[in-house]
């Protein structure tokens, strides 16, 4: 029977009678034979003939078989089995063979069982070396089809996160993985009004199935923050997408703030991170907002807790802190934990806190790598105040915006577009109502910027809603802790509203001068006193009225009608911004 996968064995001795007799038992064993009669032309032959096996013998002129061997095994082909043939039995020559690079020994006259026994072992392991030699490259291969697959997952993660577009001088972060991929995520945008939103979610371990778990509520963030929608409206679709595509026990803590700095206030969702702290110029902390939800992912959409906490900041110079929990339990163990606290107070004493909370965090890690993502962000409102793109002037109405004389028909000539609107009391409390009429507007191309647009639309909104249909009081807003009983009070009575509608009248006017957004809010409660707008807007030190002083500012004109259940504002939308 032929040998399976049979070898090309080179046979080197000066002895022509040595290499027929091996020759021919190679032959009987099914193997193919290459001669070569000197270490010469063994190594020449070695290069064109590409033999398997080498069997050398040790005496011979010019080049012995151990020079021979040196020789084969600095090349090339160093790696292929060499078996000496020799008459010399003495330990030292077997050592000096074995030194040369021999791999075994046979002792001449050749005993053919033996050779036999050799060759099939030397064979095996020929076979077994082929095999890894396969198996080293498919995973060699493996290995880069693996990197390049990390190299863009991590590329695309770095642009999902997009903390590039995270450029407000205001805000300063640090955000370092335990891994390659990381299930830490921070994120800010500003909603057209100015608000600025920040984003700093941990899902649950980390590595790459961390890293996908983030994924869902990066889109929604951005999105809805662009498109003017509210935190609990941005939350709630978070905890949807993250339930649709998130399976438990994967699911992700996220505290989400919204600084409202021309109302001088916070807004607050947290669901399982660490507190968000409200930290004054010394780095002494004025208010928390604690984890009191369920992270993201865990409950379906009727379970689900959206509401959310609000702060006054007033006149206060402070500043926002925000981490993940793998700053606070940084510690060696669960019993000691990174004492964060006294770590903020001596950061502004050097009035580098990030940096110094960065290095302290380096410290206490010893070189060691984190066991956790870690994510660290500081907001200054100081500066955010500095920066705040709306101007509220102290101008106050005149009697004539008030009175509402013929000012509309001064500029009526064409109707460009016009849309009508009537919301009853269940799209009031389902229906995120100025996103949805911002979606009508800028698909009818209203030639104004988006976030000027915006901000009148939410103000009169929230005017007619609040103060008219709702007869929320505005004062409230005054006090220590008004924002969020404001808010608490509002959520309450628009859950108990049975009765009552909101009527929204669109108008884009064309004429002479230019283009006109008429802006038309007709509610069925019965009024306020707006006569009285001029009083409050004359108190810089209040908290309400600055909405509607902001919007008198902006628009060419407003008029109160009837009981102050309606109200028209004009928009020049060529920009004429008085």
């Amino acid at each position: 029977m032929p040998t399976p996968n049979p070898l090309r064995i080179l046979v080197v001795d000066d002895d022509r009678i040595n290499r027929l007799v091996l020759q021919a038992m190679l032959g009987k064993m099914g193997h193919d034979s290459i001669l070569a009669s000197s270490g010469e032309e063994a190594l020449a032959l070695l290069k064109s003939e590409n033999p398997d096996l080498v069997l050398l013998d040790v005496m011979m002129p010019v080049m012995s078989g151990y020079d021979a061997a040196r020789e084969i095994r600095q090349g090339p082909k160093g790696q292929i089995p060499i078996v000496f043939l020799t008459a010399l039995d003495k330990p030292e020559d077997i050592i000096e063979g074995l030194h040369a690079g021999g791999d075994d020994y046979l002792h001449k006259p050749i005993h053919y069982e033996l050779l036999k026994a050799k060759i099939k072992t030397l064979h095996e392991r020929l076979q077994l070396l082929s095999k890894l030699s396969i198996q080293n490259k498919q995973l060699s291969q493996y290995k880069e089809h693996i990197e390049e697959d990390r190299n863009i997952a991590v590329r695309f993660m770095n642009n999902l996160s997009a903390l590039d577009r995270i450029n407000d001088p205001a805000i300063k972060f640090h955000l370092s993985q335990a891994e390659d991929f990381g299930g830490d995520l921070i994120a800010a945008a500003r909603s057209p009004t100015n608000c600025l939103h920040i984003l700093l979610a941990d899902s649950a371990g980390h590595g790459l199935a961390s890293a996908l778990t983030i994924l869902p509520i990066v889109e929604p963030f951005y999105k809805m923050t662009e498109k003017g929608f509210d935190i609990p409206a941005i939350v709630t679709e978070m905890n949807k997408r993250v339930r649709r595509f998130v399976k438990l026990p994967r699911y992700v803590c996220a505290n989400i703030i919204s600084v409202n700095m021309r109302e001088q206030t916070i807004q607050a969702w947290n669901g399982g991170c660490p507190s968000g702290l409200v930290l004054n110029q010394k780095g002494k902390i004025i208010h928390r907002f604690k984890s009191r939800l369920l992270p993201l992912g865990v409950v379906n959409e009727k379970q689900f807790d959206s509401s959310t906490e609000h702060y006054n900041i007033g006149n206060q110079t402070c500043s926002i802190f925000m981490c993940s929990d793998g700053v606070t339990e940084l510690g060696p163990d669960e019993v000691q934990d990174f004492d964060l606290e006294e770590k903020i107070i001596k950061g502004y004493e050097q009035n580098d806190c990030l940096n110094y909370i960065i290095k302290a965090v380096n410290e206490e890690l010893h070189g060691q790598s984190a066991r956790d993502d870690i994510a660290i962000l500081m907001v200054d409102c100081k500066e955010l105040s500095n920066r705040a793109s709306m101007d509220i002037s102290s101008q106050v109405l005149s009697e004539k915006m008030l009175d509402g004389l013929d000012f509309a028909d001064s500029i009526t000539d064409k109707v460009s577009w016009k849309m009508n609107l009537i919301l009853t009391e269940t799209q009031l409390k389902h229906l995120e109502v100025v996103p949805f009429l911002m979606s009508i507007t800028n698909s009818l191309e209203v030639n104004k910027d988006d976030a000027t647009v915006f901000l009148v639309l939410s103000e009169l909104f929230n005017n007619a809603l609040d103060h008219v249909l709702l007869k929320l009081d505005s004062m409230l807003k005054d006090h220590e802790e008004g924002m969020h009983i404001y808010y608490e009070e509002r959520a309450s009575r628009l859950e108990n509203l049975t009765n009552g509608q909101i009527e929204i009248n669109l108008e884009r006017l064309e004429t002479q001068d230019g283009s006109w957004l008429s802006i038309r809010f007709h509610d069925s409660g019965d009024g306020f006193d707006f006569k009285e707008i001029n009083k409050l807007m004359e108190k810089e030190d209040k908290r309400h009225g600055r909405g509607l002083k902001l919007i008198t500012n902006i628009c060419q004109h407003v008029e109160f009608q009837g009981n102050g259940s309606e109200v028209v504002a004009y928009l020049d939308l060529a920009g004429k911004v008085k």
